[in-house]
């Protein structure tokens, strides 16, 4: 239907240009809540790096998007990540960062402490995994448990 109504586009253009658009209304949609919320102002430079963040980050993945929820599924993924685009952002911007969004993504676990609090509570000690857990972790879990 849509390369019916724009017979000179490739089906990819398209869909970036879908893409674009909807994650572009997703940003400002988050910049508009969050001027609600806290009463800060809106920044197009986070609307665009936010816009920019989730496009790339769909467009990448649109073929697995399309096969598992069809186009309609697309724009609503489209939509969540213009929302949260500038916090995967700031999440992915640094080394540390791209790792535990690897570990999480593509090997199913979490580099986050309290994930492993039931281990490092020792009330579950029927485990037969190893969960390697830094000293610095540990304390910093404890801390923020006992305050």
């Amino acid at each position: 239907m849509i390369n019916n109504l724009f017979p000179m586009l490739d089906m990819e253009v398209i869909s970036l240009i879908i893409i674009i658009t909807i994650s572009f209304i997703g940003s400002i949609s988050k910049d508009y809540v969050e001027l609600f919320r806290t009463s800060h102002h809106i920044s197009f430079a986070r609307i665009l790096l936010s816009t920019v963040t989730s496009s790339i980050f769909i467009f990448g993945f649109e073929p697995v998007i399309i096969s598992y929820f069809t186009f309609r599924g697309l724009c609503v993924i489209s939509f969540l990540g213009g929302l949260v685009g500038f916090e995967l952002l700031t999440r992915i911007s640094n080394i540390s960062g791209v790792m535990s969004l690897i570990n999480l993504i593509f090997l199913n676990r979490s580099t986050d402490i309290r994930d492993y609090k039931d281990v490092l509570d020792k009330k579950d000690e029927g485990k037969t995994e190893v969960i390697i857990v830094k000293e610095k972790d540990v304390k910093e879990y404890k801390k923020d448990k006992n305050p």
